[in-house]
Parts: structure tokens; sequence; C-alpha cells
């Protein structure tokens, strides 16, 4: 018999993956009659008559793994076969048989089987024989066809004169996209950035199309939680292609139309290869043996499904296999997802490669435990936001803000509370960094991470306003907002009379959604102040930078009660250098009430520091007022007298506080600007810590780290502590 297209394993192994399991049936029929009247050449074999009808069913099954090895497992036929030689007045012979027989797997056939596929043949004499030859009368298994050979139904036949070949394939796809999850594997590596991709493969035991659907993918707004889609984001992250094609509408109706994560059209462009590509879905035009699909991300906290669909000559589309780890999955998550709280698996623990910490746990919580302050966990952001991340300055600090607006992203960490400030002043900013280290407490490593804003990156005061705005808080069941937090402006400006750093709010203290306007610092003034003996300009700026940023995240001052401008009523000459004789209303002033007793003089005194106020307290402590003109006397401290009434020659009047009491001159050349750590303690150091009348203010009325409250939202800070007055 004549070959049929005939695959030799070795072959179809090479050109394609061959099925797992696949049963081939089919028919070969030969059938032939041949008459010649005339006389024939008995040598040659030939007969007046000759007539053939072989008739061979088959049933193969194959099975092959995913990368093509493999072979029969088995082989059944059936035959029924019929042959006729005549040779007028001489000879005739007739051959018939049929049978089944079980081949077996593999290709060849022993000898004993093709014994068993010989037909029977009796021989007729007539007359004189002159040794005829005969050919072998024997029945050859069917071959299959090659596979690019059959029909969409998975079929073949053929057709020639005396001949008749068809069979019909019955194939059981198996198709799997096997993705690892080892720790090394690309998987569980990947961690979503915009631009980012990440490749997946399915392959088929037999040529097959495959469709790749991405499904439930996110559509957060903007690409990070302070951040829009602006143009300058898709040059950013190689994705310039996109520009003006993945839609994002604008300012007033800023919701994320397209997914998060996309099937990149410029990866799909080759019709040949692909059709029917969109964001969500790509289809194989061809059947192949294996297809891979490359899904790129689009912000920093992409999620979504990916599916596998399969279609072979015959039959519609069914899902592939996916086994992930081993086990079998429905779909794959991107990122790789297994306790779905919509965070990479890899960034759940710490030491991962890209954090030093992880995000592990309930989406939504705000349970940041550094530094403890006022006891209140959390700095008004989600684990979620937290890990979704920020677009912030950096720490290009002579450049500041550029065109696009930021840096650098930034991961926070979830247990450490985070404070965002926007400064337009280069110096101002690079101090702001400072607050880091003065709000570490006792035996805690972290204090209040600090990172840099630039203005592109904030609506009003809003720090992660992308969801606030517009959503969503909740998805997929868990919490990714929980309530608005604020940034801070933190900005150079004059300020009134001898200020020099000035944060105002609700009650002159943070959180920060309770300050008003800016964070304000008169650079200007500070590096015009005082006797360049004892006063350091650079070291009193950085300290008052702290100063404000402390109280801006709820830090009061040690005490109160400092005496900015008051009458000192004594029977000693006033004292020099801090006080002047009656000339705050020019030549003439008399006091008006009460009247001064035989002796007392009435000396004006500005800017001295009382026992447990302002100047008291720790002397390395930032909020630790610095740089007054004199001090109550601890053996004697200042006795409030009421109000004193004062008229000058032109009859204008002025009233001041009265008091009676010792007051020395401040040692502002042992009282450098504090930039330490925030007070822990209540406990005077440096000046406030000498003895007897050398201790200019003493302990202080409040703990500067038991204050600080970071977050706007939720509870409310507790009441400031009261320090006594007059």
């Amino acid at each position: 018999m004549a070959a049929v297209f005939a695959l030799p394993a070795s072959a179809s192994a090479q050109q394609s993956p061959g099925p797992n399991r696949i049963v081939w049936v089919g028919m070969e029929e030969f059938r032939e009659v041949s008459i010649n009247p005339g006389r024939i050449n008995p040598a040659s074999g030939d007969a007046n008559e000759y007539y053939k009808n072989i008739r061979v069913k088959f049933r193969y099954v194959e099975e092959r793994d995913l990368e093509g090895k493999g072979g029969f497992v088995s082989r059944h036929v059936e035959w029924n076969a019929k042959e006729s030689h005549i040779v007028h007045g001489m000879i005739s012979r007739e051959c018939k048989g049929k049978g089944s027989l079980e081949l077996g797997p593999g290709d060849s056939i022993t000898d004993e089987q093709y014994k068993q596929m010989q037909m029977t043949c009796k021989v007729e004499k007539s007359g004189a024989i002159w040794g005829y030859f005969w050919l072998p009368q024997l029945i050859s298994p069917p071959d299959v066809v090659e596979w690019d050979k059959l029909r969409d139904d998975c079929s073949y036949s053929e057709e020639q004169p005396g001949y008749r070949y068809s069979v019909w394939v019955s194939p059981e796809i198996d198709a799997v996209m096997e993705v690892k999850t080892g720790r090394d594997s690309e998987y569980r590596q990947f961690v979503p950035e915009p631009g980012k991709q990440i490749t997946f493969t399915v392959r088929s035991n037999i040529p097959a199309r495959f469709r790749f659907k991405l499904e439930e993918v996110s559509r957060f707004p903007g690409f990070a939680t302070n951040a829009e889609i602006k143009p300058y984001f898709f040059q950013i992250y190689g994705l310039d292609h996109l520009k003006g094609k993945y839609e994002v509408k604008e300012w007033g109706e800023p919701l994320k139309v397209d997914p998060d994560l996309i099937l990149d059209p410029r990866l799909y462009e080759d019709r040949t290869e692909w059709e029917q590509p969109t964001y969500e879905t790509v289809t194989t035009a061809k059947e192949v043996g294996s297809s891979s699909v490359t899904i790129t991300a689009m912000d920093f906290a992409v999620y979504g499904r990916l599916k596998a669909d399969v279609k072979g000559k015959c039959g519609g589309w069914e899902p592939a296999r996916i086994l992930a780890g081993g086990q079998e999955k429905d779909f794959v998550t991107i990122p790789m997802d297994e306790n779905d709280n919509l965070i990479a698996d890899r960034m759940d623990e710490p030491q991962n490669g890209v954090t030093e910490w992880g995000y592990g746990g309930d989406t939504g919580r705000d349970d940041d435990k550094h530094p403890q302050g006022d006891g209140t966990p959390g700095d008004g952001l989600t684990a979620f936001e937290e890990y979704r991340g920020f677009m912030t300055q950096g720490v290009d600090f002579a450049g500041g803000c550029d065109d696009r607006g930021y840096d650098l992203h930034v991961r926070t960490d979830p247990a450490q509370k985070d404070l965002f400030i926007h400064s337009p002043d280069p110096e101002l900013a690079q101090l702001a960094f400072l607050l880091e280290n003065s709000t570490k407490q006792a035996g805690d490593a972290k204090g209040i991470g600090v990172h840099l804003i630039c203005e592109p990156h904030s609506v009003g005061r809003s720090l992660n306003y992308t969801l606030r705005l517009w959503g969503p808080k909740e998805w997929r069941g868990k919490t990714l907002f929980g309530g608005e937090q604020h940034l801070l402006n933190l900005i150079d400006g004059q300020l009134p009379d001898g200020t020099v750093g000035q944060t105002r709010g609700t009650t002159g203290l943070g959180p920060p959604k309770d300050v008003w306007g800016d964070v304000k610092i008169d650079k200007n003034k500070i590096f015009s102040l005082g006797d360049r003996r004892y006063f350091n300009a650079p070291l009193e700026l950085a300290r008052t930078v702290v100063h404000e940023l402390g109280h801006a995240v709820g830090i009061d001052h040690h005490g109160d009660s400092n005496i900015s401008f008051a009458l000192l009523i004594t029977d000693k000459p006033c004292p020099e250098d801090i006080s002047d004789p009656l000339e705050i209303l020019g030549e003439g002033v008399s006091v008006v009430s009460p009247e001064l007793s035989a002796g007392e003089k009435a000396c004006v005194i500005a800017n001295l520091a009382r026992r447990h106020a302002q100047n008291s307290g720790n002397q390395e402590c930032p909020m630790k007022y610095t740089y007054w003109t004199a001090y109550e006397s601890p053996s004697s401290p200042l006795q409030p007298m009421g109000d004193i009434k004062l008229m000058d020659s032109q009859r204008r009047y002025a009233t001041l506080k009265g008091y009676r009491g010792e007051i020395h001159q401040y040692r502002k050349d042992l009282d450098p600007p504090g930039l330490g750590h925030f007070c822990d303690k209540t406990t005077g150091t440096g000046i406030n810590g000498f003895p007897g009348e050398a201790n200019h203010a003493g302990d202080s009325c409040r703990v500067c780290v038991r204050q600080i409250h970071v977050k706007d939202w939720g509870s409310a800070p507790p009441a400031p502590i009261a320090c006594p007055t007059d």
C-alpha cells in the first residue's frame, strides 16, 4: 500500500506539540478491477482478470505531553480483504481474509503481527504453468496524516482512482498555564509600577488558538496615592505610544477610564499572530503549540485576574488549566496575591528587596506605632495607600520641583507615622528632615517619616486626594481609604514684631488639618537678629523650622506666660541692659495708678522668661525658647500687681501689667538653640539645670513627645496640657 501523508513520531515532535490524548478513527480502502482479453506474458505475473477489494478500519490512541514527547499507546485495526487473479485456461488464485488486531503502542509491527494480517489464498490449475509471479498478499496498517492537514472539523479525506482514505480526530486538549510561585520566581517578584511588565505562557498538547482575558481589573484614579496621570506620565515611564490613546479624563472628571493592567497594543500589532486586541483581551490568529502574553502595569497598586481559553480545530472555546505553584487555579492574580489583600505577596513581608518593611494584614488598617506620641496610632493613611505610595520631591534640594512635579516614588512604612511637606524654599525643605530625628522617642529607632511633596501632587493641602475625590473608598470588600490626610506648606515669609516662626490653627497646634494656611518662617529676620557673639543664625533657623513643624503635629510649648512687655516695680535701680525707666511713652511719663511706694521705680522689662514657661525644660529640645533678655529669680519670683496705668505729658495713656520681684540678665551665651530629640521628661537641663539663682526657668510643664499627633481623622487629639499662670 502507498503511504498516506505519514508523519513519523520524531518529526511530529519537532514540528508541533502532540496531543496529550488524541483518538484517530479512520478507514483506508483499495479497489481495483483489471480485465485483459488478449494473451499475456506469464513471467510478468499479469492476469487476464484481476480484482482487488481491501478495507481497513483503524482506531489509534496517541498520547503526548506539552513538550510534544510521546506517541501511540494503542493501535487497533479491523480488516476485510479479497483479491483474485485469473489467467484463462491456465491458473487462478483467490485470496481473502478478515480480522482485527491490537498492534500495541509505538510505530513498529512485529513479524508475528504481519503474519496475522496475511490473506489466505487458494490456487486452481487448469493447464500448463510457466512460473507465474504473484505479489505478496499482506495488509498494512494505515498511517495518520500530519496535524496541519486536518480541516477545521478535525477530519481529513482523500480519494483517488482505486483508493479512498478518511480519518476523524477526537482530541482531548490539555492547555496549561503553569506559573511558578517560588520565592525567586518572576511572578512572586513582580511588584507593580507604571510600565513594568510580566509575561505568562500557555502550552497545549495540540496546536490550538489561545485567548487571554484580563478580568476584575482595578481602575484607581491617578497612578499613586497623590498623583494624577498627566502628559509627562507617559514619557517618564516609557509609555509615549499610549499618549492620547490610554484614556484619562481631565481634572473636572478625572476618573481613570482605562484599566490599571493592560495588554499593550504595541505588543500585539502583528495581525498574522494576533487578532481582536484590546486592553483586556487578545486572541491568537492561528493554531500554535504555545503562546505568551505580556501584561503591562499602569499604576503602583494594580490588581487584576488573568485567564486563558483554548480552542482546537474542532469544538468551541474552553478554559485552559492554570497551575500556580502546582495547584489548580481558576485564574492568576496580578500581582501574586494569595491572601487576597490587594497587595503583592512579596510586599507583605519585610526585607522584600523593595522596602525594609512589609504590608501584611488588613488593607484598610492605619495603626502606625512609631513614634508613640499621644498614644493615637496611625498617620491618616491606610496600609493600601502607603503601599501604593507617593510621588515625592526626593533629595534634590538644589533643583527643587521640576516641570514634571516629582522626582521619586516612595512606598511608606505602615508602622511609622509619616508627614508630607511642600516647601518651595530648598533650604527650608532640607531642614524639614531634621524633624524625623527630633521626634524619636527613648528606645525608639523611628521618628516621624518626613517626605517632600511638589505642588502638582496636592490638591489644596489634601495628600491622599486621588481616592478621596474620585474613589473608590472600598473595593472587593477591602477598605482602601479611611479619611482625608493633609500635608503642610512650609514657606519663607515676613512676620510681624519679633516673631521668627508662625504656625496658626484651631488650637494653635496640629494635627496637620488644623493648621491654618502655611507654616511660615521669617528667614530674613533670623539672619538679621542679635549679637553675633552668641547668636548662631543657621542653627536658630534650623531650630525654628523643627519648632514650628512640632506645633503642626500637636506639640505645645514647654509652658505658658512668658512676659513680652511689662513693668517691674522695685526700690532698686532698674537692672542695666534689661530694662528702661519709664521711657515707653517718651518724656514726662508718670504712673497714674496705683501709686508707687516711696523709693519705688517703674522699670520697663521686655522678653522675660518665667519659671516653668516657654524657656524652661530640656536645653536640647527644639520646643524650648532661646535668646531672651531676662529671667525671674528662682528664690524671689515675680508677683503680679495688676494693671498699671501710665500717662505722658500729652495725656496719652498706656496700660501694662506690673510685677514685684527679682530678675536677672539672661545668659544668651549659654543658651544655644536645641536641635536634639523632643523632650521625654520635664526635667530642666543646661541653663535650666543650674543651681540656685543661675537656674533660668527650671523644669518644664509639658513633655513634648507625649503630644505628637499626626493623624487628621478618627479620634481627636487630647486637650492641651494646662500650665500654671499668674
